[in-house]
């Protein structure tokens, strides 16, 4: 999803954003998983999705 947030300060401030751009893994049900997710490229990025997802770990 992409969503322009422009200048609505309390969105901001509740899901704590300081930087755009910014991932943030929602689950199913809508709930936020992690509102700080590394980017793709990132070390931790496939084993917090992997993790989420209920996959097992890359060997």
């Amino acid at each position: 999803m992409h969503l322009h947030a422009g200048n609505i300060p309390i969105f901001s401030k509740q899901y704590d954003l300081v930087s755009i751009p910014r991932l943030i893994l929602i689950d199913k049900e809508g709930n936020f998983v992690d509102s700080k997710m590394p980017y793709p490229y990132d070390k931790g990025f496939e084993k917090l999705l992997r993790e989420t997802l209920g996959l097992p770990e890359k060997k």
